[in-house]
């Protein structure tokens, strides 16, 4: 009989999991469905076209060079084999992030129900199945959804208390990759690492420390050995990882993070170019050492940069980066159910936030110390450089798990009727959630997203050949922002490749007007009034 209610509780467990994974993959391809009809999904903007730009000429037998490294090195080596054996093929690449959207909410649900209880697992898998960001930044052609994964599995693969040569190669291969598809995780895995590595030493299980460690550091090391032939630096890291951190640490951050793709960023980066960078990689270190004089020159300016990028980070709003998820509300009903706000509220962290900081405290014994350290030293590292609402989606699974814990602890609270504890749990929540209510709006969140949306999607079908469908795009973006420089230029490109010169001429003048000494939109005319 013993045997037998055994083999029924286990039945339970995996029925549980294959329950939260068969919803959390039929949310998702509902959501894939509806995304199909966002214009990026064909054309894609800002980083996801960087990606896929060095995806595809990685696949097309172009080999890495320079521009590979610029970017962390994962993700698009992924994207490449993707297309080597697929072709071009977004929706291939979109399917295959889906499933790993949907097995990561799996791992949400076995570390609750490992670390708290069977109630607590089956809450963080639910959230994270119907956790909107998650959701849609699986469908773009971005590194989120690998980081979420990978960063997860790290979780589980260091708090699973299993021993052998599989459970240490793992963890160490799995914190490469997570490094190598964001280096901003670097010191997160580093002490991790090292803890995990001390205990194997003081269990004496000195060939298990000495697996991890070289899974860990041969795929690094290997990247290093590949850049170095490439760009003449050996590092595993990304080169833009100076860049980023200038844009987040210098005297005008508070712009220059809020920058939207076009010629002041540019004119940020040739900094580096002035100040004597030969190439890409040494720019970092250029940028690195200009941010460290600022912050030695300027420190209670910098603690104010700090302080600004922790409200960004932990707002309940999802402040954009690459694009607004709120503009994408508009091409899919599950985000406009999943994700939306009002006034200064947003949903979900609004309340994932407070309740994860709940399950925190009143559970802190239960927590791992990889779990703790993940969500205390993961965003400080993040808000070192630049702090939006994509960069906090990889943590969304320990904050799952942390709030599943505190909802638990409330559930248990009102089973016992213990009226002083749920109502202490509620307000702490509720207070909570109202501090991370900022009533400012941030600079970034003042960019009109719409017009940039086509002003992007412009960009990409110029780069098709495309140029008729660029100017309508163009012009729409000019009929919301009339003093779009950026889209102003481009539209008479667009409008010179479809041989209307004439009026291609008028929007590089306007450029002008705008903007005088515009070198761009000078070249521009320069070359219309010489003939073809």
């Amino acid at each position: 009989m013993a045997d037998r209610g055994l083999i029924e509780s286990r039945r339970l467990i995996w029925a549980a999991g294959l329950f939260i994974f068969l919803l959390a993959l039929a949310v998702r391809l509902i959501f894939l469905y509806q995304h199909r009809a966002n214009p990026t999904f064909e054309l894609p903007i800002v980083d996801a076209l960087t990606y896929h730009q060095l995806a595809t000429d990685l696949a097309g037998g172009h080999g890495f060079g320079e521009k590979f490294f610029w970017q962390s090195f994962y993700y698009p080596l992924f994207l490449s084999g993707i297309y080597r054996i697929a072709g071009e093929a977004p929706m291939q690449v979109r399917l295959l992030q889906t499933l790993l959207g949907a097995l990561t909410c799996v791992m949400g649900w076995w570390l609750g129900r490992r670390f708290c209880s069977d109630r607590a697992g089956l809450i963080a898998g639910l959230i994270l199945v119907f956790y909107g960001p998650l959701i849609a930044q699986e469908g773009e052609l971005l590194p989120t959804t690998w980081e979420t994964f990978w960063l997860t599995l790290l979780l589980i693969l260091l708090a699973s208390g299993r021993t052998g040569w599989f459970r240490d190669f793992s963890t160490g291969f799995v914190a490469a990759m997570l490094v190598l598809t964001r280096a901003v995780f670097l010191p997160f895995v580093l002490l991790v690492g090292a803890l995990d590595t001390w205990k194997r030493l003081r269990q004496r299980v000195f060939s298990g420390a000495v697996v991890s460690v070289v899974a860990f550091a041969m795929p690094l090391l290997l990247v290093a050995m590949l850049s170095g032939r490439e760009t003449g630096h050996f590092s595993a890291v990304p080169g833009s990882g100076g860049f980023n951190f200038y844009l987040g640490n210098n005297p005008q951050s508070s712009i220059t993070e809020a920058m939207r793709p076009g010629d002041d960023v540019m004119r940020v980066y040739r900094q580096a170019e002035q100040g004597g960078a030969p190439d890409r990689q040494a720019s970092s270190a250029f940028f690195y050492a200009e941010s460290l004089l600022y912050i030695r020159e300027q420190p209670l300016h910098f603690v104010r940069g700090l302080l600004r990028k922790f409200a960004n980070f932990f707002s309940s709003r999802e402040i954009p980066r690459n694009f607004d998820v709120y503009v994408y509300r508009r091409w899919s009903s599950v985000l406009r159910v999943l994700i939306w706000k009002r006034g200064a509220f947003g949903f979900p962290f609004g309340v994932l936030g407070p309740l994860a900081l709940l399950g925190l405290i009143v559970n802190r014994r239960r927590w791992p110390a990889s779990l703790v350290a993940c969500v205390i030293i993961c965003p400080l590292t993040i808000i070192a450089y630049i702090a939006a609402g994509r960069y906090r989606v990889p943590l969304i699974p320990a904050f799952a798990v942390l709030a599943a814990g505190g909802l638990d602890y409330m559930f248990e609270a009102a089973r016992l009727r213990n009226a002083r504890r749920l109502t202490g749990s509620v307000a702490l929540v509720f207070v909570l959630g109202t501090l991370i209510c900022f009533p400012r709006v941030f600079r970034v969140e003042r960019t009109d997203f719409v017009a940039e949306l086509d002003y992007c999607i412009g960009g990409s079908l110029l780069e098709r050949g495309r140029p008729d469908e660029a100017a309508k795009r163009f012009r729409a973006a000019l009929e919301r922002r009339p003093d779009y420089i950026e889209a102003l230029y481009n539209y008479g490109v667009a409008l010179a490749r479809q041989g209307k010169i004439d009026e291609a001429v008028e929007q590089w003048q306007q450029v002008l007007r705008l903007e005088p000494g515009d070198t761009d939109a000078i070249r521009a005319l320069e070359q219309a009034a010489s003939g073809p």
